[in-house]
């Protein structure tokens, strides 16, 4: 009776679905937008009331629902990053 074992080789997964790295351009780029979307949002506060249209209403959603969409892709990398390696303190 032969008994075989397979061996399996542990590799970091890839995160380049979110961004190549932690200081890459793209990372960059989306921690701008999300900025200057929230502060396009930020402005809309004086437009709440009882009284909005539901046309306006809908639209501050739909920003709110881009900034966290964007929000999320930057926490998911942060997380899996540090994941990767929990004893590296750049991550």
């Amino acid at each position: 009776m032969t008994t075989s074992t397979q061996s399996y080789v542990q590799s970091n997964w890839s995160l380049d679905d979110l961004f190549t790295a932690q200081d890459s351009p793209e990372m960059q780029a989306t921690l701008d937008q999300i900025e200057a979307e929230v502060a396009a949002f930020e402005t809309r506060r004086e437009s709440l009331s009882p009284e909005i249209s539901a046309e306006d209403f809908l639209e501050i959603i739909k920003a709110l629902e881009s900034i966290t969409r964007q929000a999320s892709h930057v926490i998911a990398f942060a997380g899996l990053k540090f994941s990767e390696n929990t004893q590296d303190q750049g991550a």
